[in-house]
This record gives C-alpha cells, structure tokens and sequence, in this order.
C-alpha cells in the first residue's frame, strides 16, 4: 500500500477537488482554507458555481465548507447529488459519510464510510472516521483524543502514535484507539504491526465487518496475498456488491498467478459498477485478456463523459489503446496510448524543474566534505543493503539477485526514509532549510538514532 492519503489529497488525487484545484484554488489552499475560514471557502465555492453551476469540484467545497460551518443538512444534501452524478468520487462520498454522522444517522455514515474505502482502500480519513464509529460510549479522554486527531490530520504522525498511545493507557479496551492506531501503522507501512492491532480486536468479535476490512487491507499491504485471499472471499460471501473488494481481491490472485480468477472478480467489479475505472485498467493489464463487444462499448462510452478526472480519463484511454492494439488497430491504438501519457503527464505535480531544483539542492548539501565530517556519524550495522538507481534502471533485478543470497532477504518498498525526512521537516524551526538542507544540522547522535530506528521499525520484514 502506498501511504494513505489525507481527506484533501485524495480529494484531488481521486476525483474530488480537481477542478477546485484548477480554477478556485489549490489543493493545499482548499484544505487551509476549510481548516481556517470556511466561510471564505464557501464564497470562494458559490462564485464558481455561478460560472459553472455543474463544476463537481466546486460543489465539492460548497457542501464541505457548509458542514465546517455546522450545516450537516445542507452538506448532505450536495453530497448526495454529487454522488450520484459521480458515483466514483470518493471525496464527495467521504463527505457525506461526515455529514450524515454530523446529522446523528450513524449507521448511515458507517455504511457511507465503508463505501469510500472500498472504492479507495487507503484513504486514511475515512478508516479513521471508521474508527470513531466502532464504540459511542469509548472512555478516550477527550482531550487527549483531540490531540491524537489534530496531529493524525495535519501528518504530524509521531505525535499522533504518542496521544493514541496515551488513550491507550487510559482506556485499555478502547476499540476507537486500537483501530485507528492500526489505520496509523498502515499509513506509516507499518503493516505487520498494524495486523496485530486488528487481530487483538477481532479476537473479541471475530465478524466485525469494518475490522475485516481493514485486515485484508493490512495483508494487502504486507503483499501476505495467500492468507488475505480466504478473507476476501468471506467478505464477499456476505457482502456481495463491493466493487472495489472484488477488485483489490482480483489483484490478490493475480499476484497469486491465478489470472482467470483475477479476470472473473474484475469483471464481477464491473458488472456492480459499470462506471469503475480501475476494473477496465486492470483487465488492460493482462496480455492474455481480450475485452469483448460490451466491455468496449462501455469503455467507450466512459471516455464520452465530459466530466472525468484526468487520471480515469487517462487509464480509460490505456485501456482503449489495449484493445485496439488487439485488433491490430495501430495507429489508432497508439493514438490512446499517446493521449495516456499525455494525461499522466499533465496530472503529475512534479515538475522537470522541480526536479532540477532539487537536484541542485542536493548537490549543494551532498557535497564530499558533508560525507568526510560525518564519516562516523550514523548506525554501524552492516545489515541493511541499499540499491540506489534510476527508475526502470534493473534495480529490481539486482535485488532478485542479491535476494538468491542464502543470508539476503528480499524485503518490500519501504517508506521509512521518506516518512523521517517529513518528520524533520514539520518540525523544523523556522526559517525552514527544506530537505535535503535540514540534514546538515543533524548531530552524529541523531543520525545514530535515525539509523537504529530504521533497523528497529524493518525489522519485522526480515526473516
């Protein structure tokens, strides 16, 4: 699992504010702005809406801002419209699950919530919203609680461990504290840890559905697809119309290498969603795969609709270059496969100077005297073995290699390095250095400590 995103990231990375994003405001001031002044956002919102009244992102930050502002009703009410014009948005769906637990239906808002996450298994806002919803009458001093979600929302994830910590401590069977400090291990890519939380609560109800959720999320994560594979098909044995538990339980047997399987459970998605972006994708990726009439057809007409985000429109038309490569469409095939790239392209935040700047910055800070003032700085151990490489560049064959090593073990992509240097970064004073340049700073001691940390939290991933 990659890191789970925020509500305001996913908004724009899952359809929700893209267009906000383009022609309101950015994504980072949608999310200051309803964070600060959410009557300004609504202003903001309603003066888009006058331009383009059917802008989904606008909408998006008028029923988010409204419930900011405590209007539950009327944010439900934007939500619902949103959601059923664009059924795949998953920030109008999270929203709506807030709204109509605002509203006191919580049942509503718990199934609402457990939609979002099928269609978006990591989403983090929404798993932790799942989490308020487990126990009404949890025992979590309030304000330690409130500690732990403040910084859970912002990112500050350290500080968020030591509060849900804390609640620990204070209520020792509290299924809220227990499950959202699984959802933060996830985030973290701490998923081994993460499936020991879960497991010590399924201990006490072994059919919790939200629970079993997040468990073959968690083996997902941990690529454990053997022992995730029964716990898809008991999900789905009693809840047979999740479309995206058949996809991710698609994905499971197809690392699996059983692909017929795979093809049957995406297809499955499809027949529940017909609008499921990620089940044509998927079914694109396998070579063997031949999408029939029908299939075409709806992909066609998906790429017909105007309203698309650029990343569904862009996996929608690598799909149609997959089929009609397969009818030796060529020119025409490349064409999609074009507009694809293009579409990824445009969607990417990087930028080639955003790339060139941080290279010079790194130069800058990489320098050979930074490395001989700190040639005995950092952890001593010998254990870890770092493959530095471009992308697409036989990094992974080189750990295929090592790996056939009797003492080497092969582990997953971890996401620790980045996870710390985020942590140094939103605790730095100011005026902030930025990374790499917060580095130089760092005492031998901390980096010493940075290093065993890292042993210490990948540890589990080493046989």
């Amino acid at each position: 699992m990659t890191e789970i995103p925020d509500a305001e990231r996913k908004s724009k990375d899952g359809g929700g504010s893209e267009t906000v994003a383009r022609t309101v405001l950015s994504g980072e001031q949608v999310s200051r702005l309803l964070n600060t002044n959410p009557a300004e956002a609504e202003v903001r919102a309603r003066e888009a809406i006058a331009q383009q009244p059917e802008n989904p992102g606008a909408r998006w930050l008028l029923g988010a801002a409204r419930r900011r502002q405590g209007d539950a009703a009327g944010a439900k009410e934007i939500f619902q419209s949103l959601v059923e014009s664009h059924p795949q948005m998953v920030a109008a769906r999270f929203e709506l699950g807030l709204s109509l637990r605002d509203s006191g239906a919580r049942e509503a808002a718990t199934a609402v919530l457990l939609e979002t996450v099928d269609l978006a298994p990591n989403y983090a806002a929404a798993w932790y919203a799942l989490g308020d919803q487990l126990d009404l009458n949890d025992k979590i001093p309030s304000n330690i609680k409130l500690r732990a979600d403040t910084a859970f929302h912002a990112g500050r994830y350290a500080e968020a461990e030591a509060n849900l910590t804390r609640c620990f401590e204070s209520a020792p069977d509290s299924k809220t504290a227990r499950f959202q400090y699984a959802v933060l291990l996830l985030v973290q890519r701490r998923g081994r840890e993460a499936l020991q939380q879960i497991e010590h609560l399924l201990k006490e109800d072994s059919s919790n559905f939200i629970c079993l959720q997040l468990k073959v999320t968690a083996l997902s994560e941990i690529e454990e697809f053997e022992h995730a594979i029964p716990d898809y098909e008991n999900i789905l044995k009693d809840a047979d119309r999740l479309p995206g538990t058949w996809l991710a339980y698609g994905r499971a047997l197809r690392a699996l290498g059983r692909y017929e399987q795979a093809i049957a459970a995406w297809r499955r998605a499809i027949e529940i969603f017909p609008g499921f972006v990620d089940a044509y994708w998927s079914l694109a990726t396998i070579k063997t795969f031949r999408f029939d009439a029908a299939l075409t057809d709806l992909l066609r007409g998906l790429l017909l609709r105007s309203d698309l985000p650029s990343k569904d429109r862009a996996q929608l038309h690598f799909a149609l270059g997959k089929v009609l490569e397969d009818e030796k469409k060529y020119a025409e095939s490349f064409d999609n496969y074009q507009k694809s790239h293009a579409l990824q392209q445009s969607g990417s935040r990087r930028t080639n100077e955003m790339d060139a700047s941080f290279v010079r910055r790194a130069k800058a800070v990489f320098s050979k005297e930074f490395f001989r003032e700190r040639a005995d700085a950092g952890c001593p151990a010998r254990a870890p073995i770092f493959i530095v490489g471009l992308p697409r560049s036989g990094s992974t064959l080189i750990r295929q290699i090592l790996a056939a090593h009797s003492q080497v073990d092969a582990t997953l992509e971890f996401a620790d390095i980045p996870r710390l240097a985020r942590e140094l970064q939103s605790s730095e004073p100011a005026p902030r250095l930025g990374y790499p340049g917060l580095l130089g700073p760092l005492s031998a001691a901390m980096c010493k400590g940075f290093g065993e940390k890292y042993l210490l939290d990948t540890a589990p991933f080493r046989t």
